[in-house]
Formats: C-alpha cells, sequence, structure tokens
C-alpha cells in the first residue's frame, strides 16, 4: 500500500496563544538605576579588587598599569579626532589614514617585540652570570624586559605631549600616531608575555593575571572619554603623559623583585 502522509491538526487558539515550553510569556523588566543598585556594585567591585589584587605580585600589577595606559590612549584617540581634524585641517580620508597607520605601526611594535626577546634569549651568559646559577640570569633577562617596556611608556609619552601640544602640524600628529602605535604593540604584547611568563606553574592563575590585564585595558579606555569630556584635549594627553613617565619608572623600580611568585592554594 502507498504511504499516505498524515496533516497536522490545526491547533485550537488557545494552544497558539501558550509558548512551547507551556509556560505563558513574561515581560522583561529592567531593574531601575537606583543608589542601593550602586552600592552592591561597588561592593562586588570591591570584594573582586580585594581578591585578585594580593595574589598578584607588585611587577604583575604595574603589568596592569602599563595595560591601563594602553587602553587611555585608545580610548582618548577616538573622542579626539574631530579636534585632530580641525587643528591639524586634514580630511576625513587623512583621518582614516591616520587611524590605518596606528594599527599598522602596532603590528611593527609587536614585531618589535619578538625580536627583542629572541635576541635576549640568544644572549650568551656571563661569567659572573653562569657562577650564580640560571635562576640569576632569568632575573637579568627578565630586568631587561621590564627596561625595555619602560623606554616604550616614555616613548608613548613623548607622543601624548607631542599631540597635546603640536596638534595644529599635520606632520607631527603622523609621526605622534606611528610611535604611539609601535609602542603600544611592543607594551601590549610585552605585558601578557611577562604576565603568562609569571604564572607558567599555574594556569588558574595564568588566567587571572591576564583577566587582570585586560581589566586594566578596559578600565583606562573607559575613562579617558570621561576625561576628556570634562576637560580639554591637551589636558588628556598630558595627564596621560604624566601617568605613563610614572608607570615607566615603576616598571624600572620592580625590575629587580621576584620573577616568579610564591606558590599559594590557589596555585
Amino acid at each position: 500500500q502507498r504511504l499516505v502522509p498524515r496533516r497536522p491538526r490545526p491547533r485550537s487558539p488557545a494552544r497558539q496563544r501558550k509558548r512551547p515550553c507551556g509556560r505563558p510569556r513574561m515581560p522583561v523588566e529592567f531593574q531601575p538605576i537606583t543608589k542601593g543598585n550602586f552600592q552592591r556594585l561597588h561592593m562586588l567591585m570591591r570584594d573582586v579588587v580585594k581578591g585578585v589584587l594580593p595574589v598578584l605580585t607588585p611587577q604583575q600589577q604595574v603589568l596592569c598599569h602599563v595595560s591601563l595606559i594602553n587602553g587611555g590612549v585608545l580610548g582618548a584617540l577616538g573622542p579626539s579626532l574631530p579636534a585632530l581634524k580641525r587643528s591639524a585641517g586634514v580630511s576625513d580620508e587623512e583621518i582614516a589614514f591616520l587611524i590605518l597607520l596606528h594599527r599598522l605601526a602596532k603590528l611593527v611594535g609587536t614585531w618589535i617585540w619578538a625580536a627583542h626577546v629572541s635576541r635576549v634569549s640568544r644572549l650568551q651568559l656571563d661569567e659572573k652570570a653562569q657562577a650564580k646559577g640560571l635562576l640569576e640570569a632569568g632575573d637579568r633577562e627578565r630586568a631587561k624586559h621590564h627596561h625595555f617596556l619602560a623606554y616604550n611608556l616614555v616613548l608613548t609619552s613623548c607622543c601624548c605631549v607631542l599631540l597635546s601640544c603640536c596638534s595644529s602640524s599635520a606632520k607631527a600628529v603622523r609621526i605622534a600616531l606611528a610611535l604611539a602605535g609601535a609602542a603600544y604593540g611592543t607594551t601590549d604584547s610585552g605585558a601578557l608575555m611577562l604576565t603568562c611568563y609569571a604564572w607558567e606553574s599555574s594556569v588558574r592563575m595564568q588566567r587571572v593575571a591576564v583577566a587582570a590585564i585586560n581589566a586594566g585595558f578596559t578600565l583606562g579606555a573607559l575613562l579617558t572619554p570621561i576625561l576628556y569630556a570634562t576637560s580639554s584635549f591637551p589636558f588628556t594627553f598630558a595627564t596621560l603623559s604624566f601617568l605613563g613617565l610614572a608607570v615607566a619608572a615603576s616598571l624600572v623600580l620592580t625590575s629587580n623583585g621576584e620573577c616568579h611568585p610564591v606558590q599559594t592554594s590557589a596555585a
């Protein structure tokens, strides 16, 4: 016999109004922004910071501040593009080229960091370092990485000063964005690599430290547009320049600390 497919029964209007799970559709209600909600959010962020910062060593906290500066510079570039266009007298095509130049320079900065790490790794240990052992040599290599990151942060600060003082020159803006992009690529790659190296014995703490690095970048990208909106273009980049120099000094001062953190129960 030839099989005849069954025709589906028409659903009644009462069944059509029901959801497939049998539950009625509930309206979405958004909680109003009140003082109590802000207090609960503040307590949650305080607990997260208190749980993460004691675990991180001072060197890794400085690396989080490096990411904070990178996010701050990128967060300030977006709102400042109309001001740069007016002061330098460039067109929209030139602004697009400047952004492309900044991103290409970041790629070049990543290659610069890779070349720096390869060069330091190939260096032969001198007699004094060989006599003290491999741990001393590893600390010396890490100190060189911190100093190299500090140099790039100083370069970022100089670019911020150039943008705040010489924004009327299109050539100065091109040079500042190109150098800032290269320094951003170097410091971003370096902060992530040194963080993963410090917690190479614990995958869990690697994730926590990398999340702290990304949180620092997000915080910087969030605060600088607010600073730009409440102040001016030169003041924002001058503040970033000062903070960049302070973080660079912190990198140099903490370069001779403990390379590997003390193992805790979280590891």
